[in-house]
């Protein structure tokens, strides 16, 4: 059983003739061992073995014995994995069976495949803490999102106790990519049930200023703004409005740890919200097996494949 095929020059092709040392434009031959192996020959009866060669626009590896190889194979010139498919040929841009990420030139893509794993390891996490348990109790349907809160490109972790009316932010995570983990961006005070205290917390994103805020409100009317700048790994703290006891009793108004009257408490607090500016993230997604896979699992644009290019 034979095929042939004529070789065509292509953008693909030219790519990786720089990568691959195949004999291009040299027109081969299939052939079918009995033992149901396919060979290639540029003459009969010499199958071309430990090379990889380009045929038809594709690019195809022959091991030692001169079998076509599946699966994943080294290069050793490059000195990188690539991703052959069912039908031999280099696979780009796509998920292997195994869940690894084969990239814009068919090689491994290891940075992107751990960040992937760290994202889905934090998420199956939240799933089993205390708080998403007592949100459950409480009829409330978790919810997470993934978005680049920093401006550094990389989608980072964003979970809340609900979608709707009065829900509560109960983690933030950003995806440090020099050190190849998720930070702690914020931190939420939980009660001994694992349930976020009152005026929980909502993220709010300010597309022209760049800016990502997080507010807490409490039910006596405190509040407490906190700034995430690009690049910033953190959100730092901004604005503090409390209503606290003096020692006769008495309500005080307290701005950023000074106290003031009620009118200047309430016109900075006004003011403070005005900076805030923005509105709340949205898109969250229940936390499904397909929405989790979905969202994590994605082929990659091609701003991001300039993210994960090792």
């Amino acid at each position: 059983m034979k095929k042939r095929a004529i070789c065509k020059a292509s953008a693909v092709l030219l790519v990786f003739a720089l990568t691959f040392p195949a004999k291009a434009g040299t027109q081969g031959e299939w052939d079918q061992a009995e033992n149901g192996k396919w060979m290639y020959c540029y003459q009969p009866g010499e199958p071309v073995k430990d090379e990889w060669i380009e045929h038809d626009g594709k690019i195809y590896y022959l091991d030692s014995s001169g079998y076509m190889k599946t699966g994943w194979v080294l290069n050793k010139q490059e000195e990188k994995r690539f991703y052959l498919g069912a039908d031999g040929a280099v696979c780009y841009n796509t998920f292997t069976p195994e869940g690894r990420y084969a990239g814009p030139d068919g090689s491994e893509m290891k940075e992107y495949d751990a960040y992937r794993k760290k994202i889905k390891s934090s998420l199956k996490s939240a799933e089993k803490s205390k708080w998403y348990k007592n949100a459950a109790t409480l009829g409330r349907q978790p919810v997470f999102l993934l978005s680049d809160l920093n401006g550094d490109g990389y989608r980072d972790i964003v979970i809340k106790d609900s979608d709707g009316a009065g829900s509560h932010v109960m983690s933030i995570a950003l995806w440090d990519n020099e050190e190849a983990k998720l930070l702690e961006a914020a931190d939420f005070d939980l009660t001994d049930t694992g349930e976020a205290r009152p005026g929980g917390g909502v993220v709010y994103r300010d597309w022209e200023k760049e800016e990502v805020w997080l507010e807490i409100q409490g039910a006596d009317g405190s509040l407490q703004l906190f700034l995430m700048k690009n690049n910033s790994p953190r959100f730092e703290h901004q604005w503090s409005f409390t209503l606290e006891t003096d020692d006769w009793d008495s309500g005080e108004y307290v701005v950023n740890g000074d106290v003031v009257t009620r009118e200047e408490w309430e016109n900075e607090r006004e003011q403070a919200l005005k900076e805030r500016g923005g509105s709340p993230l949205d898109g969250f997604f229940s936390f499904t097996e397909e929405n989790i896979t979905g969202e994590v699992d994605r082929v990659l644009t091609e701003e991001e494949l300039d993210l994960w290019q090792s």
